[in-house]
């Protein structure tokens, strides 16, 4: 049987091989403003992995990397 996290994971596979490939994108960019962690964090790792795998270059800027301080 398969669970809803397993029907995620082979649908963000198909959008990347699917939509990204076929559209003969050359790289994406990734801009995020989010400073919390939780599953989304693990989601987007497991994106760029998959990116990684097709050959598709990710640039990206995480508000949480930023090294930014607040008072």
């Amino acid at each position: 049987m398969e669970t809803s996290e397993t029907k995620l994971i082979k649908k963000i596979l198909a959008t990347l091989c699917d939509e990204f490939l076929r559209e003969n994108v050359t790289a994406i960019l990734y801009l995020s403003n989010m400073e919390t962690f939780g599953r989304a964090t693990a989601s987007v790792q497991y994106f760029f992995q998959l990116a990684s795998y097709l050959g598709l270059p990710v640039i990206s800027w995480n508000a949480d990397n930023s090294g930014l301080e607040r008072d």
